[in-house]
């Protein structure tokens, strides 16, 4: 467990506390930090840690507390409460688990009578259910998902128009959906849509503001990670080098964005050339504006490059030669990560 993630936890208990004297338990405020309280709790732990129990529980318990106070204050079925439900639900059920599906679809009825049946808050919830469901009724339920999120999209175009990030990501989860259900013709034609729809944002973004452009090079990376999201991995690269010679031919070599494309390419790459990302880990090192989880991937990708040729003690000495923030962050056994009591009381429980 991180340290960080520790603290974060106990910050926003001590928060929780604060604020149920101050504005009592039932106060917006402190049912937001409860929530938020309740979700440092389930992110607090890493994979295998032996308290992991520990933490989904009082997780779920604080989220509880957070729920009932919603109801009590907007009522069971505000949109709001209805969100948290539903994540409540989630936390608390297993895979096949047919009285979390029932609660779940309890849920997704009363999304619908509130915000209809092809909101994207019902159509979330009606997937969990999904994923729990068993039965002849599973493949009716696929198809009734599939028809919302098509509402979704057409309203979404309508409104915001056939290239908006938001109509994008509507495409992007019928894909998957389809993809699931042996649609997989429908799924290709939706990732298609989706890369194509952001190739012109790029296109656009590129001659209004030059290749090179912060907003445009976000936008260029955005469609190469459609691209890649589509199949291509090899087109997705190119289209990274691409950036990468924009930006160093307009804003130079050892500008943080170059750097930060050309890291990219490399944790794009399978099995990237050792020699390369060293001389480049070292160049972008001491950069400022190299973001530490771009340097962090590229540490780790030469990491690997040096395990697989057999060269440990390189490997080993990269985390001296190059440290970077929160590399001591790992609690040592002498510090028991228990989570923090709830302080939720009996509706927590």
């Amino acid at each position: 467990m991180r340290r960080s993630r520790l603290a974060r936890a106990r910050e926003l208990q001590a928060a929780v506390a604060a604020l149920e004297r101050s504005h009592g338990p039932d106060d917006p405020h402190t049912l937001r930090t409860r929530i938020a309280l309740a979700e440092a709790c389930r992110e607090a732990y890493e994979y295998e840690d032996p308290y992991q129990q520990e933490w989904d529980d009082a997780g779920t318990a604080e989220l509880a507390a957070a729920v009932a106070g919603l109801a009590r204050t907007l009522g069971p079925e505000h949109p709001e409460t209805l969100v948290h439900r539903r994540t409540l639900a989630v936390w608390r059920s297993a895979p096949f688990d047919d009285a979390s599906a029932a609660e779940l679809a309890r849920i997704a009825e009363a999304q619908e009578r509130v915000a209809g049946p092809a909101h994207p808050d019902t159509l979330e919830t009606w997937d969990h259910v999904l994923f729990r469901a068993r039965g002849p009724g599973r493949a009716a339920l696929q198809e009734r998902i599939r028809r919302g999120w098509r509402q979704v999209i057409a309203d979404r175009a309508r409104d915001l128009g056939p290239d908006a990030p938001q109509t994008s990501a509507a495409r992007r989860r019928l894909a998957a959906l389809c993809r699931d259900a042996g649609r997989d013709e429908e799924a290709r034609t939706l990732r298609a849509e989706v890369v194509a729809a952001s190739a012109r944002v790029a296109a656009g973004r590129v001659r209004s503001l030059g290749p090179a452009h912060p907003d445009a090079v976000a936008a260029r990376m955005a469609h190469a990670r459609h691209v890649r999201w589509h199949g291509d991995a090899d087109g997705a690269v190119r289209l990274l080098r691409q950036i990468a010679a924009d930006q160093h031919r307009l804003r130079g070599p050892d500008d943080p964005g170059t750097l930060n494309t050309l890291i990219e390419v490399v944790s794009w790459t399978y099995r990237p050339d050792a020699r390369d990302a060293g001389l480049l880990l070292e160049r972008a090192y001491p950069v400022p504006g190299v973001t530490r989880a771009a340097l962090a991937g590229l540490r780790y990708a030469l990491l690997c490059a040096y395990v697989e040729a057999g060269r440990e003690d390189d490997a080993l000495a990269l985390f001296a030669r190059y440290p970077l923030a929160g590399d001591d962050d790992h609690l040592d056994e002498a510090e028991p990560p228990t989570p923090p009591v709830s302080g939720a009381g009996p509706a927590g429980r």
